[in-house]
């Protein structure tokens, strides 16, 4: 459940490039943060309650009455201090009494129970399908009371003068009926369905959608009106409180009903389920509306008041490893939530008030019955949610801050492991360590971590933990150097400096933010170096990709060595950048490897840093444009032949091309056919001349696009 406020928040061409290089800092102690409600929710509260306050605190006592696995129930209400529930699978009616001992009342024939009602004129049960309405007697013997002209009742209240009012599916109307079982349609609305009712003697009678999620209300209990719009598909609950109607709108409570206990919905799913969202919301009876609680993954089932007369809401959950059904007392003035109870079942999709203001929840799936109580449970535990540190770590001091009235007490253990869920190779859970804690636990190093925390009480007084932070250590990983590789000769990199946000824009959401949190890592991330391509004539660029597992900072030592030697010669040490520009003239032509030596040195104490190497493939370095020889010309009439040699003292040639009198080039074919070696012998056929002089250009480019020109002049008679 979250909470919402009330409006639920020249130098040639120029290119920036980007390279994954450099780390942002140096690898410090990090610390596991957990504050706040939203983040609490993601923990596992065994018997712990969680308040909007951003607390984990302990919750009234929940005794479970009874559970059966197998079962599934589909209605409920309570006698007294007797809770009465309904099986889905063949509308047996059960007693469970105080000490969990249960009794059968009544069996349907219809097999399908969709609400119960206990009143002093004895039970109601009502079936489908068609629609029944039974009263049960304490023999266990049914009379019909009256048969709707409908195939579901979902609903069923106690109205004005002693007379029952039904809210029904297929079509949807609000019936009421007499004390001799005769019924009278009050409203048909344009739905097929009406999910829930509720009567109130002072406001009257409130009834919800069940396909559009419409709340209508009839002040004089006969003329309906719409009250509020929930813009949800049904409303599954609704109750008076304070001159003002709650109701919850609800989006895929079908789905997450109809789904078996042991499978994860079917239906229309989000990321990690079915679409299931909800909203509480308040309106007063001018149609004016405040939403004061709602989920992105829990469906309200089931609405009531406790003995201090706070709303509680029963859910069912989606979308989580283990959804589970959760308890939640709201405070609308104050706008306090708190997760009071969570079920080892998904659905909790009853709540039956008890005698002295106690209330029995009634989970759907696995038959579970448990009563809450007003006394604070004596003890209780929270499980964080594991946590990732990324890398191997060493695990230091745990702190815990917490409110410890006298008598109170919190404690915390831990546990570490290698793997994403705990289990068997998982460390054993660490000796307990007393608040505020500021002590190292004795655990192995992990990549994963965990904390129990456990609450007790002094009576009814009870601590509160509000932040739980634990210090740890990421093992030092040596960089890697993914690549280095030389660019097109001609271009250089220039570099950008990183300048540091002044401001930026941050989310206000329900959860805080990783960068707002106390000791963040968002400061550790690697962040990549930046630089400016130019054009540079003669310039030879090496570029390299590095990266370090641990987000250090990394310096960078450049060496080459021509091919085929073996003594490194240290061209450029202790770069910045992972990029080095020089000229190719520095260089004599040949062909050379580099190796850059990647080190963590800056981020890290003498003896204790790591490095990394890696070599490229050989790099050609050519100063020296190809030589055009004499070009010899034969002309025999209006046939002139010409034979052009080129060599290039490294290689290999890559482009050749002719002009003929000064016409645009066209490219020219060795005489092997391929253009491909040091040297190439071209024969040129000029068909179809002129009379007079002509004159013949031959432009060649090595690999490095040094440039060759040579020329013949002749003349055709």
């Amino acid at each position: 459940m979250r909470t919402h406020v009330k409006n639920w928040g020249t130098l040639g061409s120029l290119a920036a490039l980007t390279f994954f290089a450099r780390g942002a800092a140096a690898e410090n102690p990090r610390f596991y943060n957990l504050e706040g409600f939203g983040e609490f929710l993601d923990g596992d509260p065994l018997s712990t309650a969680v308040t909007e306050e951003g607390t984990i605190a302990l919750p009234p006592s929940a005794r479970e009455r009874f559970a059966d696995a197998a079962a599934s129930f589909s209605a409920a209400t309570a006698r007294g201090d007797d809770v009465i529930v309904a099986k889905a699978d063949d509308g047996e009616v059960l007693l469970v009494d105080k000490a969990g001992k249960t009794r059968s009342l009544y069996k349907a024939e219809e097999t399908v129970v969709t609400a119960l009602l206990s009143t002093k004129r004895g039970l109601f049960v009502a079936t489908s399908s068609p629609a029944k309405l039974y009263r049960v007697d304490d023999n266990g013997k049914a009379s019909l009371v009256h048969a709707p002209d409908a195939a579901y009742i979902w609903g069923l209240v106690e109205g004005p003068d002693q007379t029952l009012l039904l809210a029904t599916g297929e079509p949807g109307t609000v019936v009421q009926v007499d004390g001799k079982g005769t019924g009278k349609v009050l409203y048909k609305p344009d739905q097929e369905h009406l999910k829930s009712i509720h009567y109130d003697r002072e406001l009257g009678i409130f009834v919800g959608g069940g396909e559009r999620g419409v709340l209508y209300r009839a002040a004089d209990n006969k003329s309906f009106k719409a009250l509020y719009d929930s813009g949800h598909p049904e409303i599954t609950g609704i109750l008076t409180r304070g001159g003002y109607v709650y109701a919850a709108g609800v989006t895929g409570a079908e789905t997450l009903a109809s789904a078996p206990t042991e499978e994860k919905p079917s239906g229309k799913r989000g990321k990690d389920g079915p679409e299931v969202s909800s909203q509480l919301t308040q309106v007063a009876m001018d149609g004016s509306a405040e939403v004061v609680a709602g989920s992105s993954d829990e469906a309200i089932f089931a609405l009531a008041l406790d003995d201090k007369n706070r709303i509680v809401v029963a859910t069912g959950a989606t979308g989580r490893d283990d959804p589970k059904g959760r308890l939640y007392t709201i405070e609308p003035k104050g706008r306090l939530i708190a997760m009071i109870y969570q079920s080892p079942s998904r659905r909790i999709t009853h709540l039956v008030s008890l005698s002295q203001g106690a209330l029995a929840a009634i989970a759907a799936d696995g038959g579970r019955v448990v009563q809450l109580s007003t006394a604070l449970v004596a003890k209780g535990e929270f499980l964080t949610p594991t946590f990732d540190t990324g890398i191997n770590s060493r695990f230091g001091a745990l702190d815990l801050f917490a409110r410890l009235p006298k008598g109170t007490s919190v404690t915390a253990a831990v546990r570490t492991g290698q793997t994403a869920k705990p289990d068997a190779s998982w460390s054993e859970w660490s000796k307990e360590l007393a608040a505020p804690g500021g002590a190292r636990p004795s655990v192995p190093n992990g990549r994963y971590g965990q904390v129990r925390l456990t609450l007790k009480a002094n009576g009814d007084v009870a601590p509160e933990v509000y932040r739980v932070r634990w210090a740890y250590l990421r093992q030092n990983l040596p960089p890697f150097v993914r690549e280095i590789v030389a660019l097109k000769k001609g271009l250089a990199l220039l570099p950008v400096p990183n300048d540091e946000p002044k401001s930026k824009t941050v989310s206000l959401g329900e959860k805080s933010s990783d960068d707002m949190r106390r000791g963040d890592d968002d400061k550790h991330d690697n962040r990549g170096g930046r630089a400016r391509q130019i054009e540079r004539r003669g310039a030879l660029t090496l570029r390299w990709v590095a990266e370090d597992p641990n987000g250090d900072d990394l310096v960078f030592d450049l060496s080459y060595r021509p091919v085929g030697q073996t003594a490194w010669l240290l061209m450029q040490e202790k770069l910045d950048d992972p990029f080095y520009t020089l000229a190719a003239a520095q260089l004599p032509d040949g062909h050379y490897e580099f190796r850059v030596r990647a080190s963590d040195s800056p981020a890290n104490p003498d003896g204790f840093e790591l490095e990394d190497t890696r070599t490229s493939r050989a790099v050609v370095v050519d100063n020296t444009p190809p030589k055009v020889d004499a070009m010899e010309v034969k002309v025999a009439g209006k046939l002139a032949t010409v034979r052009v040699v080129v060599a290039d003292s490294v290689g290999p040639l890559t482009d050749a091309e002719m002009s003929l009198d000064g016409k645009p080039f066209r490219p020219i074919m060795p005489d092997d056919g391929v253009l491909d070696g040091p040297g190439e012998s071209f024969s040129i056929r000029l068909a179809d001349l002129t009379l007079g002089s002509h004159l013949l250009t031959v432009r060649v480019r090595d690999e490095v696009d040094n440039e060759g020109v040579g020329d013949a002049s002749f003349v055709v008679r």
